[in-house]
């Protein structure tokens, strides 16, 4: 298919050659659909809701959509498309301020004339919707399975043009305001030509998906991909995922799917969680393209999975890496199919010095491959001081240019030319700055690192300064300006260190360890992020440059050596045990309260990285840098131990270890007696 033509052309046609079958199906598991939408019904339904908007609404307006995963939203989305509206995709947010903050930002920023959700969604959130913040002049309409409030299509066929508009993908980020990437008709279509292409789909593709739809992997890398090529899409909630990560593997193997993609944390997970039973059911050789990206992907990630699931069928050259942002609409560079996937092992500190020399010893760092650049993408990596090209063993900013390159940042005309209007030295140009450090070694493009410092932790995108600013303010003691937030590798995974310097005036009667606690807890309630270690130090002992910056690299390098001078405190979240740990097949099933206590001690430590003699009963859980992956996946380790699904937010409804005890204690009851009957 050409890559001018568009996703609604595409829609059009699919409902019209195969209106009967199934584009999206929602699984209750891994096996078995609870609903799913044809492309026919698909068309109806978006052609329906375009015709109210257009009654209503200007061509261009910004349409915030606010739905959980689900079928609702590909109906409000493709609704949009075809009115001529602009998209504003966002996350189904939980009751609580930090969430919606950030959702009023984005409606302020994009000037939303309309919100879209489901009626239930309108209850429950009605106090937050309703009250005077940016939502409540906004009119809001209930789209979901219950049926639209019109009873035929009035929909005017807007003329295909690349030009328009097609949605705002506001960036993944922290606490700061976030920017909505333009992404136009021609971006999305050529995108999705290029994956295509390079993924080697057709109409006959069936696709699983278990990613956030609001994010642009799973939206445009499964979603719109589906609908482009006219296949089948079966999804799965992140929450589905966490709680089971075999469910992903058995949903893949159940409707023999050609594509899946993931992060690198889901391999890590599945490679060391799943059991000998779960194996044993599972047929993996129909899968062909299992896409490793949104994250730095690990080499030894890689091959633990390889050589987990070969006796499942999977084939190593399945593995299929790929680079790309919303800047870029999605997809950059990619593997090739069913190709072994391009490794280098290189010396380390040559690395960071910015040169590539190979390293034949076993002390090398193995880099793997983010693959090619597709469809007619051009890549030059830089210098980001002199904007010279780098040589080919020279690491240097990662820059692109293409027909998927994105219009800019909505609104922010300076931000668009710092990004989107890079010119090399020679006035070559323009090209989109990543940001991220890179260099070339034949046609493949390996990753080497972020130059902004960008924290990177399960796909998900966090800038140090808005944690450090956070950690700030979380208590008295700490000195503004004065802290490095930075990740390390921790077994194959990124995870968050702080380091913070502490008033002069507080140095007599400080406790370390209480402000630590402090810091992880803020922390994980704000962002949903463990903090890995804190190391509290003196005043001015912080590196910085001349001119006043924080050297976080430099942080890192200490931090790493345990070489920072001044240092108060240094509280390590460590027992060597692989993170998100699962329950041994086999343990013992005792429900003596003396044994339970032992097991929800014993597993929380494993998934909180702790030694289980730090966990007291009596302490919030959250206090040892709770995040909501470890939460929800946890709630599924309770689910499968007493035999009955957990709500995902049981580490909040029971919040210590003695309140989670009797809660567990009376389930275990309730299923003997069960049992019993």
């Amino acid at each position: 298919m050409s890559a001018s033509v568009t996703l609604v052309e595409m829609s059009c046609r699919w409902a019209h050659e195969s209106p009967d079958k199934i584009a999206y199906g929602l699984l209750r598991d891994g096996d078995s659909v609870e609903s799913s939408i044809t492309y026919g019904e698909l068309h109806r339904r978006a052609g329906l809701l375009a015709a109210r908007l257009q009654r209503i609404f200007p061509e261009g307006s910004r349409v915030l959509l606010l739905y959980p995963s689900g079928i609702d939203f590909i109906v409000s989305f493709l609704g949009c498309l075809y009115a001529g509206m602009v998209a504003v995709p966002t996350n189904n947010p939980k009751p609580k301020k930090k969430h919606w903050a950030r959702l009023e930002s984005i409606v302020r920023d994009a000037g939303v004339s309309l919100l879209l959700t489901t009626a239930e969604n309108l209850e429950r959130n009605a106090d937050w919707l309703h009250s005077d913040t940016a939502f409540g002049p906004i009119p809001k309409f209930a789209v979901d399975g219950s049926g639209e409030s019109t009873t035929h299509a009035d929909w005017r066929h807007l003329p295909p043009d690349a030009k328009r508009l097609a949605f705002l993908q506001y960036t993944s980020g922290s606490t700061s305001t976030p920017k909505g990437v333009m992404v136009n008709h021609g971006n999305l279509a050529h995108n999705l030509s290029l994956i295509q292409s390079a993924f080697g789909h057709d109409r006959h593709s069936v696709i699983v998906c278990w990613l956030p739809l609001f994010h642009d992997l799973g939206l445009i890398g499964n979603i719109l991909q589906t609908l482009y090529v006219g296949g089948t899409c079966y999804l799965m909630t992140p929450v589905a995922f966490l709680q089971r990560p075999f469910n992903w593997l058995r949903a893949i193997s159940h409707f023999r799917a050609h594509s899946s993609m993931a992060p690198n944390f889901a391999y890590e997970r599945l490679a060391t969680q799943i059991t000998p039973e779960e194996k044993s059911c599972l047929d993996l050789s129909v899968w062909q393209l299992a896409l490793n990206g949104s994250e730095t992907i690990r080499h030894d990630t890689v091959r633990k999975f390889e050589a987990a699931f070969a006796e499942c069928g999977f084939r190593a050259e399945a593995t299929f890496p790929a680079f790309g942002l919303a800047e870029g609409t999605l997809v950059t560079t990619t593997g090739d199919l069913l190709c072994p996937v391009g490794t280098v092992r290189v010396d380390a500190d040559a690395l960071r010095n910015g040169h590539v020399v190979e390293c034949e010893s076993s002390g090398g760092m193995w880099l793997v491959s983010s693959g090619k650049p597709r469809g007619g993408l051009e890549i030059v990596i830089a210098d980001p001081a002199t904007r010279e090209r780098c040589g080919p063993d020279e690491v240097g900013e990662v820059w692109l240019r293409g027909q998927s390159i994105c219009e800019g940042y909505w609104e922010r005309p300076e931000e668009t030319r710092d990004i989107f209007d890079a010119h090399l030295s020679d006035g070559e140009g323009p090209f989109m700055r990543t940001g991220d450090l890179g260099f070339r070694r034949g046609d493949d493009l390996y990753i080497t690192g972020r130059l902004k410092e960008m924290i990177i932790v399960r796909g998900q995108n966090y800038y140090p300064q808005d944690i450090e600013h956070l950690v700030q303010e979380s208590h008295e003691t700490l000195r503004a300006d004065c802290g490095a937030a930075f990740a390390t590798e921790v077994d194959g995974d990124e995870r968050l260190v702080i380091v913070q310097e502490v008033e002069r005036t507080q140095l007599r009667q400080f406790d370390g360890e209480a402000v630590s606690k402090v810091i992880r807890r803020c922390v994980a309630d704000h962002l949903d992020l463990s903090v890995y270690a804190v190391v509290l130090i003196k005043p001015a002992t912080l590196p910085k440059t001349s001119s006043g910056k924080i050297q976080r690299r430099l942080c890192r390098q200490l931090f790493e050596s345990g070489t920072f001078d001044g240092e108060i405190c240094r509280s390590v979240t460590e027992n060597g045990v692989s993170e998100h740990g699962n329950a041994q097949h086999g343990e013992s099933d005792d429900s003596s309260e003396v044994d339970v206590r032992a097991r929800i001690v014993g597993q929380l430590a494993r998934y909180l990285r702790l030694s289980p003699d730090a966990i007291e009963g009596d302490t919030p859980i959250a206090d040892y840098g709770l995040d909501s992956s470890v939460a929800v996946s946890f709630s599924g380790e309770v689910g499968r131990w007493v035999g009955r699904q957990q709500d995902p937010s049981l580490l909040w409804i029971y919040p210590t270890v003695d309140a989670l005890l009797q809660h567990v204690l009376n389930e275990l009851k309730t299923r003997s007696t069960a049992n019993a009957a």
